[in-house]
């Protein structure tokens, strides 16, 4: 192993034992490090390459068709250190995210709000900064949602952690409406509070 290598490994070893405290944790500078350190993490990569090959396929389609197919465009932005990527024609019903990069879907009611879509990002931001801190250890997770539920994930709630502080708000809300009131979809965890 060369010695960039051992100190490219070391260094995000330490940023991720940074972690286990959580007043540094929950800071949303520590986070964005966090996350921004990933795009150098080999494990964390490995997510990360499934969501270029999306990403890849979508530009794909875009240059064949010249663009003219309405579900192929797609944009490409930053997002806290995050690739955000929006449309394309292999796309989430609503977001997705593999590794370091965040999809969403342009025609979602809910990411075409402003306010929606800020804590959707932010709960997508969770799921890259799980990737970045927990990395394959989260395997499980896609069969958990899958088969028992959203709210049943451990890695689902540390995900939606990161979008407010888990408070009390309004009975009777859909999931969007609780994040924007300040609350949370789902889950008690207090991993990556703001």
């Amino acid at each position: 192993m060369r010695q960039s290598e051992q100190s490219s490994g070391f260094t995000h070893v330490f940023i991720s034992a940074l972690g286990q405290e959580p007043s540094i944790r929950h800071s949303q500078a520590y986070k964005t490090i966090l996350g921004i350190s990933s795009w150098f993490n080999p494990i964390a990569l490995v997510a990360t390459a499934i969501g270029a090959a999306i990403a890849a396929v979508n530009l794909v389609i875009v240059v064949l068709t010249l663009g003219l197919w309405d579900r192929a465009r797609f944009s490409v932005g930053f997002y806290h250190g995050m690739l955000l990527i929006e449309g394309g024609a292999i796309r989430p019903g609503r977001a997705w995210t593999n590794g370091t990069i965040i999809q969403v879907n342009p025609d979602d009611e809910g990411v075409r709000e402003p306010e929606t879509r800020e804590v959707i990002l932010r709960h997508e931001w969770g799921h890259a900064l799980n990737n970045a801190m927990f990395n394959l250890f989260q395997i499980e997770d896609p069969i958990i949602e899958t088969f028992v539920g959203q709210e049943a994930s451990l890695f689902e709630r540390f995900a939606e952690s990161n979008v407010n502080p888990n408070k009390e708000v309004e009975s009777g809300l859909d999931k969007d409406s609780r994040r924007v009131q300040g609350g949370r979809g789902f889950g008690d965890v207090p991993w990556w509070n703001p």
